[in-house]
């Protein structure tokens, strides 16, 4: 997403963009070999925009667990309302990963 993209740009860093897969959805065995010692921060859109694909809590949880504990991982999960199942990604683990963020907008409901 060019948002990602421009705020590395923003803060003086250089972005390291990961192809899709096939399907539309991330390929979490290229962003881990991606990581180098430069590595900072990595964003994740669960669900993905704009393909609605997403990943569930067990490929998240098992990516969260292979990548370094000084990088950062950001799930971005604006789009958590469109999720068929609408799991709770990641929201147990907060409290022990100081290096896990999840984020959602802060839209009201139209209800």
């Amino acid at each position: 997403m060019p948002w990602y993209r421009w705020s590395v740009l923003g803060n003086t860093s250089i972005p390291i963009e990961v192809p899709l897969l096939p399907d539309m959805n991330h390929d979490l065995d290229a962003i881990l070999k991606a990581i180098n010692n430069r590595t900072k921060v990595i964003i994740i859109s669960n669900p993905h925009n704009p393909t609605g694909l997403y990943l569930n809590e067990q490929e998240i949880y098992n990516f969260f667990k292979r990548i370094p504990s000084n990088i950062l991982l950001i799930v971005d999960q604006a789009y958590y309302e469109y999720q068929s199942t609408q799991e709770s990604i990641l929201i147990n683990q907060l409290g022990n990963a100081p290096n896990l963020m999840l984020t959602r907008t802060f839209q009201r409901s139209m209800d």
